[in-house]
């Protein structure tokens, strides 16, 4: 996943912006308490707002990504 997550990062930054989380680290987990991620990968879009727009467990393809993307920017 992540060279897909780096391209579209790359391509669509500033209107972006890509946060990795590492479920593993303390300080983290807060966040993805609230999102409930409990397995990994798993990709979300997040509006302004905090609001999921979006999720994927698992591997997603870069169309799917850029389509929720699109939608918001």
């Amino acid at each position: 996943m992540h060279p897909v997550v780096d391209g579209i990062e790359a391509q669509y930054a500033p209107a972006i912006t890509v946060y990795r989380l590492d479920y593993n680290q303390p300080d983290q987990q807060r966040v993805a308490h609230a999102y409930a991620v409990r397995s990994h990968p798993v990709t979300l879009v997040i509006d302004q707002s905090g609001r999921q727009v979006a999720r994927w467990s698992g591997i997603v393809n870069e169309a799917e990504i850029v389509s929720a993307l699109r939608n918001l920017i």
